[in-house]
């Protein structure tokens, strides 16, 4: 079964969806972008040449090598240079933007897929009949209103809130919807076929079922919920003319935005020896090993979501995405240029890893004023605080966050040492690490390691890969029979349940620690 994936050309930030095994030229026609291929294919010339930025392409064919075996390393020829899985390509000739804009009328055909997450919820639209993604967006989660975690969310449920929990999750995705077809000019009754994903919680409001079992230990989900579901209710409220598929849960706070995100990242059924973290604010952690998915999850809070933190939001324009030092100067990275706004959680990551470096945050989390950049620090009420503004202003990095942060990192890191541990995966065998969550591209992997969310003995095997969720939610609508694959892990996987083991609590008191950590040792007690 060929799944289409997403391939993104830059610097023109388009993407279509291919099939695995088109050629990068085949792709490039498709997104609209000239990438000039005088020899028709045959890898003699040279002038199709690219350059991967993310994820990797298929090894390249005895044309392919002999057509480059003169080209500086890392250089693939677009003409014969296949697509293995999701992949962003830069053109080394070519048109900086599409050659042209393809018109997109009202009534064209789209597939759209709903990454439901616990603090933001986002929608993409793809061309069903070019496979161009038109656009997409992220909006705030209007369960917010209830509280920040899946837990508060579960109690205000049982509580007597679940007819307006579950109007909140649909008013989200109409939300998101809205933005993204107002980028591309489309609108709900153009859906020929949609997908959601969420976490178990989120997925059980969505559809009005009972949580109770997800209130107390021991913490279970029906044997229903591990199946693929359509929902005739969700598209009428939406809008869209055909009924929308609900992606299976796999266990308690371990749902269907995991399964498709594995799928999404290529760790299907057949994968081994590697893992998965989906950092959120219900952080979700798969591990291959032997055959066998094992899963858990953790509560991480909305700090790595850019929310639960004074100066926080989502990763948009306006948002703080980084930092850089360059001749003892702090430059922040504003997400569309300008001004910062707000500092979204690849930001916060970035900020908090820099200011260790400088020594103005110790490794239990203490800011001081004291370093490189002590102009930007002042009081704000009667807390520390970091300013990224001009002159030190808004916004700012508190020393509340630094705690919130700590806790979301130390959730991640326990959890994920306790799984590894549990699944009997030996550090040594580990073949891949992949991060996916609302961090997104702007992720810097030497930040995690300095700061310990992520083990430095993985650096050399660590991917990011953003908003997997949403890929893989994607991949479903384009694809329904993906949903068999799905069922399968989510029946076949087994759960490690972390709040349970008794060893998490005093990992997760180590973890607190901003340094680094490794697999094989843990933290230094």
């Amino acid at each position: 079964m060929s799944t289409p994936v997403p391939v993104t050309f830059l610097p023109a930030g388009v993407t279509v969806w291919a099939d695995p095994g088109s050629t990068v030229v085949q792709c490039a026609t498709s997104a609209g972008i000239v990438l000039p291929a005088p020899c028709g294919g045959r890898g003699v010339c040279g002038r199709c040449g690219v350059r991967v930025v993310d994820g990797t392409l298929a090894e390249p064919d005895a044309e392919e090598l002999l057509g480059t075996k003169n080209a500086p390393a890392g250089i693939r020829l677009a003409c014969r240079a296949r697509i293995a899985g999701a992949v962003t390509i830069r053109p080394l000739l070519g048109s900086p933007v599409p050659a042209s804009a393809p018109a997109e009328s009202g009534t064209e055909g789209v597939i759209v897929g709903f990454d439901l997450g616990t603090t933001t919820v986002s929608a993409v639209i793809v061309s069903a009949a070019s496979g161009r993604e038109l656009g997409r967006a992220s909006v705030p989660n209007r369960q917010l209103n209830y509280g920040g975690d899946v837990l508060s969310r579960v109690s205000a449920a049982l509580a007597g809130d679940a007819v307006g929990l579950r109007q909140a999750a649909l008013d989200s995705l109409r939300d998101a919807l809205s933005a993204a077809c107002s980028r591309a000019n489309e609108c709900a009754s153009s859906v020929e076929r949609a997908a959601v994903a969420g976490n178990s919680v989120m997925t059980a409001l969505l559809l009005g079922e009972d949580v109770t079992s997800l209130a107390a230990h021991p913490f279970t989900i029906a044997a229903s919920w591990r199946s693929t579901r359509a929902d005739a209710e969700i598209s009428e409220s939406l809008g869209i003319r055909v009924p929308v598929v609900v992606a299976p849960s796999i266990a308690a706070f371990v749902g269907g935005d995991l399964a498709v995100g594995l799928v999404a990242a290529g760790l299907g059924c057949d994968a081994d020896d590697s893992v998965m973290l989906d950092l959120g604010t219900n952080a979700e952690i798969a591990v291959w090993h032997g055959g066998r998915l094992s899963v858990a999850s953790a509560a991480a809070g909305p700090a790595f979501e850019g929310f639960g933190i004074s100066n926080g939001g989502a990763a948009a324009p306006g948002a703080v995405t980084g930092v850089r030092a360059e001749g003892g100067t702090l430059h922040v990275d504003v997400m569309g240029g300008g001004e910062p706004v707000w500092i979204c959680g690849a930001g916060l990551v970035s900020v908090l890893a820099e200011l260790l470096r400088s020594r103005h945050l110790d490794a239990d989390g203490r800011m001081s004023a004291a370093g490189p950049y002590a102009d930007r620090f002042s009081m704000v009420g009667d807390v520390l605080a970091c300013g990224l503004g001009p002159g030190g202003s808004a916004p700012h990095v508190l020393q509340t966050d630094v705690r919130a942060f700590q806790s979301a990192k130390a959730a991640v890191a326990a959890g994920l040492l306790i799984s590894l541990d549990r699944a009997g995966l030996d550090p040594g065998d580990l073949g891949s690490l992949v991060v996916a969550g609302g961090f997104g591209a702007a992720l810097r992997v030497d930040d995690t390691l300095e700061l310990g969310i992520l083990p430095s003995d993985a650096a050399s095997r660590v991917s990011v890969i953003g908003d997997a969720a949403l890929s893989g939610a994607a991949m479903l609508a384009i694809q329904p029979l993906l949903s068999e694959e799905l069922d399968a892990l989510a029946g076949g996987a087994h759960h490690l349940d972390l709040a349970s083991d008794q060893e998490f609590a005093q990992e997760y008191l180590s973890a607190l620690r901003l340094a680094p950590y490794s697999m094989a040792h843990g933290f230094a007690r």
